[in-house]
């Protein structure tokens, strides 16, 4: 069984010096780092009663302490995933989308006084199964 996830975890990873994690960072992770989880995956029928290629849709938040970090970490993870195509670690993406973008603060973590910046992205990634 493939997955889109392995491939993203390898282009997020290359893409950044950032900590990716995968569903939700660990606890005290350092920033900046990047989670990543997919939230639903589409698999529409074809008119013989087939499933055609299904569509996962993942999103990717990016956590730094400062707002410009965020946005170069995010235009980096933008570059590595948006209209990529390929193959690797076992799954071949035939198509992956960047659909959403947008920017977000966190309050600010317990004992300290600044915000963190996030930046979420949402992409729709064909794949094979």
């Amino acid at each position: 069984m493939s997955f889109p996830e392995k491939l993203i975890n390898a282009r997020i990873t290359a893409a950044t010096a950032a900590r990716v994690w995968p569903v939700m960072a660990g606890q005290n992770a350092p920033f900046p780092l990047v989670v990543y989880r997919r939230t639903g995956t589409r698999r529409d029928r074809s008119l013989t009663g087939g499933y055609c290629v299904p569509v996962a849709t993942v999103s990717v938040a990016i956590v730094t302490e400062t707002y410009l970090q965020a946005k170069e970490i995010a235009e980096a993870i933008r570059g590595s995933l948006d209209n990529f195509t390929g193959d690797g670690a076992g799954v071949k993406i035939i198509k992956a989308a960047l659909v959403q973008e947008s920017d977000n603060m966190e309050p600010p973590l317990e004992g300290r006084e600044k915000p963190l910046y996030r930046v979420d992205q949402v992409y729709e990634v064909r794949f094979q199964e």
